[in-house]
């Protein structure tokens, strides 16, 4: 039987930025979903049916705001939902804490080093997979209370050592 690849939405407004970093991702394993509209976005991880393990964005929609679009897309999705990781242009390190604190997961900038994103994404799908065992662990643990948040080692305080702030 062979492994289920994992599976990422791919969501940005400008479709040649778009085409480049699906076609790296499917290049080393990722099966992609590549989409342009956040209200399709939105109603495809609700229904689910577009399944995802991870959704890579650039949230600048003219319509919707950066964190209203991050956290509409981590609400909707399936428990545990799929991680968020924003790829953009914004520059302003108050808009990408805000935007890290909507639920995003991690942030990658634009112009992308495609390096950067696939070390990101596979950072996170690791994460992810080590997860559950973490829990397992803490739970057969004697020291419950002691154990690890297994959502402790997220990118946010990385980006903020990155950030100077």
């Amino acid at each position: 039987m062979s492994e289920r690849l994992p599976r990422l939405l791919l969501l940005d407004g400008d479709a040649a930025a778009q085409r480049a970093v699906a076609a790296d991702l499917r290049r080393v394993g990722f099966a992609v979903t590549e989409m342009h509209e956040w209200r399709a976005a939105i109603e495809a991880v609700r229904s689910t049916d577009v399944p995802c393990d991870l959704i890579v964005i650039d949230p600048r929609f003219p319509d919707i705001g950066a964190t209203g679009l991050i956290r509409a897309l981590s609400r909707e999705g399936r428990v545990p939902g799929p991680s968020i990781v924003i790829l953009s242009s914004l520059d302003r390190p108050d808009e990408v804490v805000r935007m890290l604190q909507a639920g995003a997961d991690a942030f990658v900038g634009k112009p992308v080093l495609l390096e950067s994103l696939r070390d990101v994404v596979f950072g996170l799908l690791r994460e992810r997979e080590a997860a559950p065992r973490r829990l397992m662990r803490a739970a057969r643990s004697p020291h419950r209370g002691e154990a690890r948040n297994p959502g402790a080692r997220r990118s946010f305080p990385r980006v903020l050592r990155r950030l100077g702030i």
